[in-house]
């Protein structure tokens, strides 16, 4: 997954540390399907423990912010990157041109993503299709014996805006509320474990 980039594996790492914790993602899909994407993941809870979460500064480092930013930036069709921590709440997205240019961010970049999809989902535009499949690879991650349990204190909350209407949605794990036009996805990584084969979501447009 994206967590192999050091902010984001950290961040990560401190939020397993907190009774639960949520990831947040949105992206926004234009009617030429660019658009635009980011990640949120809110450590300020981890003040309601007793845990100096402003310790965070120290190890999230601005130049691992920057680097993540330039790996993006060094992909074609991606544009505006930008990654904060600030207020214990650790930022990242960018804009793209493409559905391809957007898969492509997740998997460019040999040194941090080992030429494998970092992203939660895989994405795939097929005329009036566009098809997302869910990483399970990179969920699963978190069902090893090192991270026995966590698995459950994770939630992935992602929302996905669309300027194109969509006629059908068929997929696990997904809401479709047709008076926004949007996508709601809410899953853990424990909802993967039973070996479900099929996790992709068809969006057929109009």
């Amino acid at each position: 997954m994206i967590w192999k980039y050091t902010a984001l594996a950290v961040a990560l790492a401190t939020c397993l540390l907190m009774t639960s914790c949520t990831i947040e993602q949105e992206y926004l899909f234009k009617n030429d399907m660019s658009g635009s994407y980011f990640t949120r993941i809110d450590l300020g809870p981890m003040a309601e423990m007793g845990v100096d979460a402003s310790a965070l500064d120290t190890v999230i480092k601005s130049s691992d912010l920057e680097e993540m930013n330039a790996q993006y930036l060094s992909v074609a069709g991606i544009s505006n990157a930008k990654s904060t921590f600030e207020n214990n709440v650790l930022f990242t997205g960018f804009d793209f041109t493409s559905v391809a240019a957007l898969e492509n961010a997740f998997t460019s970049g040999s040194e941090l993503t080992e030429g494998a999809n970092a992203g939660l989902f895989k994405f795939t535009s097929s005329g009036k299709k566009l098809i997302l499949d869910i990483n399970s690879s990179g969920l699963n991650t978190f069902s090893g014996e090192e991270t026995m349990g966590m698995e459950e204190m994770l939630t992935f909350k992602v929302k996905m805006n669309f300027e194109r209407k969509i006629k059908k949605v068929s997929g696990k794990f997904v809401t479709f509320n047709k008076e926004a036009n949007s996508l709601d996805f809410l899953f853990t990584p424990k909802d993967f474990q039973s070996g479900e084969s099929d996790l992709k979501t068809v969006i057929k447009f109009k």
